[in-house]
């Protein structure tokens, strides 16, 4: 969602394909993250972090009842976990657009 977000080609692409191809997420369901459209889960801690980590990105206010629900789902650690992989896939992704990197681009071997 992230990736999305901030519009990075590379990082969109590459999750795109890993979360189909590992069967993680339907297809529909990441496109949507992608494009920035709503979209749920029937996982309700997978809910609650999609809830959660969209109202930080876009509002950047997280209403009391959802940071409650996030709470009891999460607890304290799960709701800084998701904070700080949403800093870094931030810091990701504009690393990847300043470098202009395309969808395409071959990767390193690892």
């Amino acid at each position: 969602m992230i990736c999305g977000q901030w519009g990075a080609a590379y990082s969109s692409f590459e999750h795109e394909k890993i979360a189909v191809i590992l069967g993680k997420l339907d297809p529909a369901t990441v496109e949507a993250l992608i494009a920035g459209l709503p979209t749920g889960f029937s996982d309700p801690r997978q809910q609650v972090v999609y809830e959660l980590s969209s109202k930080l990105a876009t509002k950047r206010v997280v209403p009391q009842r959802l940071f409650r629900r996030a709470q009891k789902l999460l607890g304290d650690a799960g709701i800084a976990d998701v904070t700080v992989l949403m800093g870094w896939f931030t810091a990701v992704s504009f690393t990847l657009m300043a470098y202009d990197v395309p969808s395409n681009a071959t990767g390193l071997d690892q």
